[in-house]
């Protein structure tokens, strides 16, 4: 099936193509895709990028980019422990769509091949892979621009008013909902986490959310 997965499906007759060989996404079936697709017609010819933002992407990150050379790839890392916590609360929800099955425990093989995915593509695309620091990315003063325009500067973009509204937002809501929300775990699955996470990739891969930052901003200053 991912032999189907091409450029062309980005086009804008084959994106707004609403038929069975292309999606299952209809926007007469949905109001919010309705007015999704409504949006991206209208502001699709002066789009500097067309992408997704599927989490499991990372699984198959070298061959979409083998099929995307001019791609660029944006990952968010958190902590497990957090992580691991976001899965149970899910997995607890009667009402969410998530899998009661994929619990705390279910979060550490997926987080550790996403860090080692990150530190493959890193290496070999290290132009067109920028990782970010889930932490260092939403808590902070949300009038403070620094990792936005570290990630602008990585896309080659200028970020307009809309986006910066936007981090700002992202970030008063991290401060008021989640920064300090109660977490916790239970023994076995505290114990399963020591004993199975990967911590050295994971250390790689902050290190490499740092680098990139500074780099980035040193960049715009001498370009400044």
């Amino acid at each position: 099936m991912f032999d189907l997965f091409v450029p062309e499906l980005f086009e804008r007759e084959n994106l707004l193509d609403f038929s069975s060989d292309y999606t299952n996404c209809v926007p007469s079936h949905s109001e919010r895709f309705a007015n999704f697709y409504q949006e991206l017609s209208e502001k699709y010819d002066t789009l500097a990028y067309i992408g997704d933002k599927i989490p499991n992407n990372h699984m198959h990150i070298e061959a979409i980019h083998n099929k995307f050379p001019n791609s660029k790839t944006v990952f968010i890392v958190r902590d497990i422990t957090e992580t691991a916590c976001s899965w149970q609360a899910r997995a607890d929800r009667i009402s969410d769509g998530w899998s009661a099955s994929k619990t705390a425990e279910c979060s550490v093989t997926p987080w550790n091949k996403c860090n080692a995915a990150i530190l493959n593509m890193k290496e070999m695309h290290p132009n067109d892979c920028y990782v970010v620091d889930y932490h260092s990315f939403f808590d902070g003063d949300p009038e403070d621009m620094q990792q936005l325009d570290a990630l602008s500067s990585f896309l080659q973009l200028d970020a307009d008013q809309g986006l910066i509204d936007a981090f700002s937002k992202a970030r008063d809501i991290y401060t008021k909902r989640i920064k300090n929300k109660e977490r916790s775990l239970s023994a076995d699955a505290s114990r399963y986490i020591a004993e199975n996470a990967d911590y050295g990739n994971y250390e790689k891969v902050l290190a490499l959310t740092e680098r990139a930052a500074t780099e980035q901003v040193s960049m715009m200053r001498r370009a400044a």
